[in-house]
């Protein structure tokens, strides 16, 4: 049976729900129809359930992108350290000097990654791994035999790292050109950033870079050639072992002010990966997603045509596809590593919650984040002690961990306040740690000021006095106004590798945080605004837009001043002001292509069509209304039960009620509907198919959505009790087109849980992998096409016209002389019914409108056990892609057994086939024509290399043993399964059956066995039988139509004495030829 309440009473923990202190307990509860355990999901954060097996898509190890002027290709690099030399395991203590002290015979302190004695000296550390040294050597073998070296004989330290780049430059394979940084726009290109609208101080730059190289030519990475992979990664993939470091050259800029490479502490990961995959994982798909962002970003300075155009939306999807795979995974080992995090460690753990919330931050920032936060607050109040006397990493991510909990907190209402591990009186201690180097560029006060505005905000009247509440904002803003910036930014020169960074940009990032911070007060707290006037807000955006636009985009601080931007792009009053703003974040997107930002530009928009009304309340309070919350799903309270969970369906109808009016909404919506029941994409992969299919449908947002939405949303009334029966042999069910369009539009969304193992939905069109993309594009052609109609028809007409589904059954017949169902009981008084034979010059699937076969008439379509629809282009999946209602058969019928086949009438056909497999054409009805009859009828030879009966050797074909289709077990099968299909429906003088030669190309059936077997069932049924040959085929048809004129052939009993003369082991295709030989 499947139960509706598995949709309607799916437990999910609300978004309000409880703390992951419960998650990390016992994680199953019943469903109220059900005796299996449902998974008890936070909202779209699977730690604590293993998701199904997802469909592994294959890892793209070679991607193809274009930088500014770049188009790199065929690309696989390898991690490496400041020294050139491959990374050494953290766990694994140096044990020998590094190659300078034993070199010069002094005492060394084994520090790793660097000696402490050979930095104090001003000398690079050649660290402690091998040194490798070209010597210019001839090759005594393979394709460079008798060839030497380029590079010079005599070459060591340094000078081999710089002769490694020259040889790869010399083959073509430079860093630049094998893609590690993209090169900045020339000045020929003429983009230049706009100037701000406000303020005297607006320089910006002449030229933009795509990804700023940050760092000084003292601090130039260096890099290692191909064949010099640490031993560390040898038994990794190409495609992990390239984005492993893409995160080392790449990514992790953006995760601290200043990329100094031997002391950003996020690159002592690396060398844990090894022995902890689930850091692995995370971090590749962390870096795969940012790459995929970072191909797709905005280039206003470059041309392209449209094949590079192309290649970019291709390197963009491949990476996309990588990241999904390697998170599915990481939230697989994430939920066993959670079972006993003392295994992992507690480091590694927080390591990998942070994570999960930076791809959630890098794919959108829409969801997902907050509920891997309060796991990263758990884990942070379980870490013990650091015994390392390096604590820089473990300082840095609860940094990271507590920034984000301050501004997500400053947006959230306060019903999702988290009840949670981040205590207010700790954020200065935290924040201090990495404040000289984290990414946000901002004072550790003013976020605690941003963070005390933010709980200000969220008191209600009754708890404070409305002049208790002024008071305290009035003091918040005038501790952030006197905060001492120009102090603060030159603290960080106190640290020995920051002496050298650039200040005036550090205080023109902590001014801008500064003053967004009192902006923010002023909206957060109204009565702070109303005392203090607007006058003083419109000064502060100007001074603001005047300290973003003193930072060039190439500045490391340009990347640190996301915040500002939105809050003044909030305020912003005029058309000019919020252009300039939306460039700006554009720009941003160009060099830190994290996905929150484009939310961030969505969300300004909603921002500046706020009705006076809502403006007035001020836009941070109406941000917080749970109606208008941009970034969570929101629940009421009595949603939820005694444990902070809510029904699926609940949780559904509030993300159906989103505005969803383009493709990123769209995927937003369906991943968070597969994440939350499946925990993964799952068959899904990355979309790339259905985004395509509906970039096609210019009216999908506008038409078919609408349909899709108000179809699904009303499945509850179209189904009251909440369950639709498991079909059983003999019973017909009969469905509204409405409630057939319901159904179908829960199978577009995926959101049915599985009601068997067998089970799927129309995922599995979604992803960019399909065995024949242009079958699977029409079918979702004839789903939006569907539903299109569907829309515009009266409401009383789809809940009146039905559709048929029945499982034909009988008993099964071992002896081909007994009908025990049929009647007339003699097969020797049954004459052969009337046979027409038709030649046409492409198959198709014209016979199932009902103009074609008539209301009397069937089509037979040769399916497998499980029927229902596929990926390629069989007669079976032709005939359901082509009629949408036939899908919904998938729900209810069951595994077809021997004596049963499924009928499906007046499921309407909305285009027309021609042709098969990869030879196919289509046409879309129009005006729409009614369907009629279709019979499904699993094939004998699908059924029989299912159980193992065919061996690999003889597949159809004799070579000494019985062909299947003339085993008299086996033609009682066939022939009892068409009598049951053939006699499901009432007998008229026009009954006809129509097929062809289905089942008799790849599964190998007998075509004269099969064509003589419905003849015979068609006969006793008392059908007639009309047989479809293409040009193909006709050879064989024009001999077909000999033997059916044969005058020895004219009852029942005549049919089944020939083909019980023809030998057992007479080879497949050949019996047509013996029945000739020997008539």
């Amino acid at each position: 049976m499947l139960h509706l309440g598995c949709l309607f009473g799916i437990s999910v923990l609300a978004v309000s729900g409880s703390s992951v202190a419960s998650s990390l307990k016992d994680n199953r509860t019943s469903c109220t129809n059900c005796e299996e355990k449902s998974p008890r999901i936070i909202c779209t954060v699977p730690w604590i359930e293993t998701p199904k097996s997802v469909t592994h898509l294959p890892p793209s190890c070679v991607l193809e992108w274009v930088g500014c002027h770049n188009y790199c290709r065929d690309l696989v690099s390898a991690p490496q350290t400041s020294n050139g030399l491959p990374p050494m395991s953290l766990a694994e203590t140096p044990v020998k000097p590094c190659h300078n002290c034993r070199r010069q015979r002094l005492r060394c302190d084994r520090s790793y990654p660097h000696c402490n004695k050979c930095t104090n000296a001003g000398k690079e550390c050649l660290g402690y791994g091998k040194l490798f040294r070209w010597t210019g050597a001839v090759a005594s073998r393979g394709k460079l035999a008798g060839r030497t070296s380029s590079a010079p004989a005599t070459v060591a330290g340094s000078d081999a790292v710089t002769a490694t780049s020259e040889l790869l430059a010399s083959s073509g394979n430079s860093p630049s050109d094998a893609g590690y940084t993209f090169a900045s726009s020339s000045p020929e290109s003429g983009y230049c950033p706009p100037t701000p609208p406000v303020g005297r101080r607006g320089a910006t730059p002449e030229s933009m870079q795509l990804v700023s190289s940050r760092a000084t030519s003292a601090e130039k990475e260096l890099k290692t050639p191909y064949i010099l992979v640490d031993p560390l990664y040898q038994d990794l993939g190409d495609s992990h072992r390239y984005y492993l470091s893409y995160f080392t050259n790449r990514l992790c800029k953006d995760l601290v002010s200043h990329d100094v490479p031997s002391e950003n502490p996020f690159r002592t990961l690396l060398p844990l990966t090894k022995a902890h995959p689930l850091l692995q994982y995370i971090i590749v798909a962390a870096s795969a997603a940012h790459m995929s962002n970072l191909v797709r970003a905005p280039l206003p300075s470059l041309q392209e045509d449209r094949m590079i155009a192309f290649n970019r939306e291709n390197a963009s999807r491949k990476a996309l596809q990588d990241a999904l795979v390697a998170k599915n995974k990481a939230l697989r080992l994430m939920h066993a590593a959670l079972q006993d995090i003392d295994v992992i460690g507690g480091d590694v753990a927080l390591a990998a919650a942070l994570f999960f919330v930076n791809v959630e931050l890098i794919e959108s920032g829409k969801h997902g984040w907050r509920a891997h936060l309060e796991g990263a607050g758990r884990i942070m109040s379980l870490l013990e002690p650091s015994a390392s006397s390096d604590n820089s990493l473990r300082n840095y991510m609860l940094s990271d961990c507590f920034i984000y909990f301050i501004l997500g907190s400053a947006f959230m209402p306060i019903k999702f306040q988290m009840k949670s591990y981040f205590e207010a009186s700790q954020i200065p201690s935290i924040l201090e740690r990495a404040a000289a180097n984290s990414y946000l560029c901002c004072p550790p006060i003013i976020m605690q000021i941003l963070h005390g505005a933010s709980q200000l905000s969220n008191m209600q009247d009754d708890e404070t006095s409305p002049a208790e509440i002024e008071a305290v904002g009035i003091a918040l803003l005038q501790q952030a106004h006197s905060f001492d910036i120009v102090a603060w930014a030159n603290d960080a020169r106190a640290v020995s590798y920051l002496h050298g960074i650039p200040i005036e940009s550090r205080i023109h990032a902590g001014s801008a945080h500064r003053l967004a911070a009192c902006l923010y007060i002023l909206q957060a707290v109204p009565a702070v605004g109303a005392a203090v006037g607007p006058e003083f807000g419109k000064a502060l955006s100007r001074d603001i837009y005047e300290h973003l636009a003193s930072i060039p985009d190439d500045d490391p601080n340009f990347k640190a001043t996301t915040w500002p931007t939105f809050i003044v792009g909030a305020e912003a009053a005029d058309e000019e002001q919020q252009k300039w703003v939306m460039d700006r974040l554009q720009r941003l997107v160009m060099n830190c292509p994290w996905g929150f930002l484009y939310t961030a530009m969505e969300t300004l928009p909603v921002i500046w069509g706020l009705d006076k009304e809502k403006k007035s309340r001020g836009w941070i309070q109406t941000l917080k209304d749970p109606d208008m919350n941009f970034l969570l799903v929101v629940l009421d309270d009595s949603c939820e039960d005694s444990d902070g969970l809510v029904t699926f369906w609940l949780l559904l109808k509030e993300l159906l009620s989103r505005n969803i009016v383009a493709w990123p909404s769209l995927l937003d919506l369906l991943e968070t509907i597969s994440v939350t029941i499946r925990g993964s994409s799952a068959a899904a992969g990355d979309y790339g198919s259905l985004r395509l299919a509906i970039a096609n449908e210019p009216l999908f947002f506008t038409d078919v959505w609408p349909s899709i939405l108000r179809f699904a949303v009303a499945l509850p009334k179209s189904f009251t009790n909440e369950t639709i029966p498991i079909l059983a042999p003999g019973q017909t069910l009969s469905l509204s087109q409405s409630q057939c369009a319901s159904f179908l539009a829960h199978q577009f969304l995926c959101s049915f849980e599985s009601p068997r193992p067998d089970f799927y939905d129309f995922s599995v069109w979604y992803d960019s992998n399909q065995r024949h993309p242009l079958a699977v594009s029409v079918y979702l052609h004839s789903l939006f096409t569907y539903f299109r109609i569907r829309g515009t028809q009266n409401r009383s007409d789809v809940e009146a016209r039905m559709i048929e589904y029945c499982l034909c059954s009988a008993e099964p017949t071992t002896n081909p002389n007994q009908a025990t169902t049929l009647s007339p009981p003699c097969w020797k008084n049954t004459q052969l019914s009337e046979i027409g034979i038709r030649k046409l010059e492409l198959h198709s699937t014209e016979f199932h409108n009902i103009e074609h076969s008539g209301n009397a008439g069937a089509v037979v379509v040769s399916a497998n056990k499980d029927i229902g629809f596929g990926q390629s282009a069989t007669q079976e999946e032709l005939h359901v892609g082509a009629a949408p209602e036939s899908c919904v058969a998938v729900l209810f019928t069951p595994q077809l057994t021997d004596e049963q086949a499924l009928s499906v009438n007046s499921a309407q056909p909305i285009i027309q086939f021609q042709g098969q497999r990869r030879d196919i054409s289509w046409r879309t009805y129009d005006p729409p024509v009614a369907g009629g009859r279709l019979l499904f009828m699993d094939a004998l030879e699908i059924d029989l290399a299912d159980y193992g009966s065919l061996s690999s050797d003889n597949k159809g074909d004799t070579n000494g043993g019985e062909l299947p289709d003339l085993v008299e077990k086996n033609m009682g099968r066939e022939l009892t399964k068409a009598c049951a299909a053939f006699t499901s429906w009432p007998l008229t003088a026009d009954s006809t059956v129509v097929t062809g030669l289905w089942g008799c190309g790849a599964f190998n059936g007998e075509p004269t066995v099969k064509l003589l077997l419905l003849w015979m069932a068609a006969s006793l049924a008392g059908r007639k039988l009309r047989v479809v040959f293409d040009e193909a085929e006709w050879e064989y048809g024009s001999s077909f139509v000999k033997l059916t004129e044969r005058s020895s052939l004219k009852s029942v009993a005549d049919a089944m004495c020939l083909l019980r003369s023809v030998p057992k082991n007479t080879r497949r295709l050949e019996v047509m030829q013996w029945l000739n030989d020997n008539e």
